[in-house]
């Protein structure tokens, strides 16, 4: 089953145990603002008006990258368009690779939220519907993504797996 995303031009996909959004606070989703906004687009870049946009942004998003690195979360950038989302328990065949990632569940649940809509949502305090829950057994998943260009389908398979991904040093994004 496909899920339809409409993405405006500071989006990504965010996955994470439901115990996490109940503990988001203003500092992170302003991280997470200039994390969603790779190529400095955004009004946010008024907030640094005598730096590069790449050096804020690296600078900035660095504690995202750290909190996937620990299994917190999963986040994948995305450009403005519209994407077809599945989520799988297996590896898909003939899809693009983009990135690996864990994360920690201990709610039995995971959410995937559309971020730029979750930041938009918070900050005039709404609640943001996810784009999907899965109820899964606690414990450690691998969350792979996969990226079909032709297609436009961004498949995620998300798998109870012993091997760790190396280490992200930056936000991984594709484009459609």
């Amino acid at each position: 089953m496909h899920h339809l995303i409409n993405c405006t031009n500071q989006a990504g996909i965010f996955v994470t145990d439901l115990s996490l959004l109940k503990t988001v606070d203003e500092e992170f989703m302003g991280d997470l603002n200039i994390a969603l906004d790779d190529e400095g687009e955004t009004e946010v870049t008024f907030d640094f008006p005598d730096e590069l946009w790449c050096d804020v942004w690296k600078q900035e998003s660095s504690e995202i990258v750290d909190a996937i690195n620990n299994d917190k979360f999963s986040l994948i950038l995305l450009k403005a368009g519209t994407y077809k989302l599945e989520v799988l328990t297996k590896i898909p065949q003939a899809n693009m690779l983009v990135s690996t990632q864990w994360i920690n569940v201990s709610s039995g649940k995971i959410s995937f939220l559309e971020a730029g809509q979750w930041i938009e949502d918070f900050f005039s305090d709404e609640n943001t519907a996810p784009i999907l829950e899965l109820s899964i057994p606690n414990g450690k998943y691998t969350l792979s993504y996969y990226y079909n260009s032709s297609s436009e389908i961004i498949s995620i398979s998300v798998v109870n797996y012993d091997h760790k991904p190396e280490k992200l040093t930056t936000l991984p994004s594709l484009s459609n």
